[in-house]
């Protein structure tokens, strides 16, 4: 059902905002009225804006709130006393107040996941998807649970995705930063002694000299080339064709490309898993989860996979049929299938993948760098050959 934003005064006069979900204008309307509302404006989602739902909450805080939602209202608090008392969490203030009205209009009538609409940027579809499920089937408590599990363990990917990459970028700055150093102080105080004792220049010296000249005399120029070929790059990537193109080309880059796709099949199982648990359609469940893959090859898959599904064909074979699922991926769900078993069958490829996102992680770093390594020897082996050489000359003709 579509979704509509509002604006509404309660029984006491209070001013009401937010967003509902309805069969149509009259309808959401109406819902309005049954809760003794007096409705000032309604309209469909896509045509209002509401700048409630930018607010940004780290992965980390979302994992806490989710936990601690699902202890209070496991334990019989209702859900707008539960916002309260997490109001007293070391939250940054917008989420603070996003927390305040989210209590405030779940007291005057709003479902839980009816009041997390307006945050859907914030919270994303899954999460929301997942909180209607568990309303309707009267196990919120649970989902919340399984959400927090399923938010802790991709806070936990993510983190092994950053120390994966994190030693090999430091190494790379530093390298730059070396090399920089070189070309615009070292490199033209040398060229002024070469200069003075009128040294014939061998040619990687030259190479090396002229680099340093241009970088010295034109160093603002590379400096704005550099944030314009940023944003240009970022720019592009937003064009459909281009972002496919790139996201393609990514999972087959070398060492990077096997550990990105194990990542997506952690993410994607783990959601999957998530979201059969809480009730979902299978069809939904395939929508809901390109939310979790930032990569357009992968979507567009998801989107022929549930059409194929949606044709009357098996998951199996759907995933199957694709270039982009590992085989033993769809050997797994046929199993699931054939025994009723699908959801424990997504959770056991979930932990699978989740192992194997650590064990490349670990062995990325020390994969890239020997490369690293090669790379920052041939450049200082490149400068010292420069340097020596005509420096070796100047010392034999003295």
């Amino acid at each position: 059902m579509p979704t509509f934003t509002f604006q509404a005064r309660d029984a006491e006069g209070k001013r009401e905002k937010g967003r509902i979900v309805a069969e149509s204008l009259n309808d959401a309307a109406t819902k309005l009225k049954t809760r003794g509302w007096l409705v000032l404006r309604v309209k469909p989602a896509s045509t209002f804006h509401f700048g409630a739902s930018r607010i940004k909450m780290s992965l980390k805080d979302k994992v806490v709130l989710t936990e601690q939602l699902a202890v209070m209202i496991k334990a019989g608090l209702p859900v707008s006393k539960a916002f309260i008392a997490l109001l007293n969490q070391t939250f940054p203030k917008p989420v603070h107040e996003m927390l305040a009205t989210i209590s405030t209009q779940v007291e005057g009538g709003l479902s839980f996941a009816e009041a997390l609409e307006q945050y859907h940027d914030t919270f994303g579809r899954v999460f929301i998807k997942m909180v209607t499920a568990g309303e309707k089937g009267g196990k919120l408590d649970d989902i919340l649970e399984k959400l927090a599990l399923q938010l802790q363990k991709d806070y936990e990917i993510r983190g092994k995705i950053r120390s994966a990459l994190m030693y090999p970028l430091i190494i790379v700055i530093l390298m730059v930063v070396v090399v920089a150093v070189i070309m615009v102080y070292v490199i033209p105080r040398l060229a002024t002694v070469f200069t003075d004792a009128q040294v014939d220049l061998p040619t990687p010296t030259k190479m090396l000299i002229a680099t340093s000249d241009f970088f010295v005399n034109h160093g603002v120029v590379v400096l704005i080339a550099l944030v314009v070929a940023v944003i240009g790059s970022k720019l592009l990537l937003r064009n459909p064709k281009i972002g496919l193109a790139w996201d393609t080309i990514k999972v087959r880059i070398p060492l990077y490309g096997p550990f990105v796709v194990r990542v997506y099949m952690a993410r994607f199982s783990l959601t999957f898993a998530s979201l059969l648990s809480s009730g979902l359609p299978i069809l939904e469940i395939f929508g809901t989860s390109k939310e979790v893959i930032d990569n357009r090859a992968y979507q567009n898959e998801l989107a022929e996979i549930s059409k194929n599904i949606e044709n009357g064909m098996p998951i199996a074979t759907a995933l199957e049929h694709s270039h982009y699922f590992p085989n033993m991926i769809s050997q797994l769900v046929s199993v699931g299938e054939k025994s009723g078993s699908l959801e424990e069958i997504m959770w056991v490829i979930a932990r699978f993948y989740e192992k194997e996102v650590d064990a490349v992680s670990q062995n990325l770093s020390s994969a890239l760098e020997p490369i690293i390594m090669v790379a920052l020897g041939v450049g200082i082996a490149f400068i010292l050959i420069s340097v020596l050489q005509p420096m070796y000359s100047l010392v034999s003709a003295m």
